[in-house]
């Protein structure tokens, strides 16, 4: 099984969040597979390159396992908000 996903976001270099579109915006693709253990898919944690706060995701195809491919409707329906909360470790 895979996923193919765009993560939608801002550059670090804005120093702020703009409130709508802006010229800091940026987009990272990823594909995420399951590994040769067929374990689940990664999802815990996902690093960009570029970006320094991540706006949404977009999930754009899955392939199962028997070969049946979904592909997002357009325009984007398939996606989800990040929290606002940043785990922190308790001890």
């Amino acid at each position: 099984m895979k996923a193919d996903i765009i993560v939608h976001g801002t550059s670090g270099t804005a120093r702020i969040i703009p409130a709508a579109n802006s010229s800091y915006a940026l987009t990272e693709s990823f594909t995420l597979e399951r590994g040769e253990d067929n374990s689940t898919l990664p999802g815990r944690e996902l690093w960009t390159k570029e970006m320094a706060t991540i706006s949404w995701v977009e999930i754009t195809e899955v392939e199962f396992v028997n070969g049946i491919v979904w592909h997002e409707p357009k325009p984007a329906t398939c996606t989800a908000t990040p929290s606002g909360f940043l785990l922190i470790s308790g001890k």
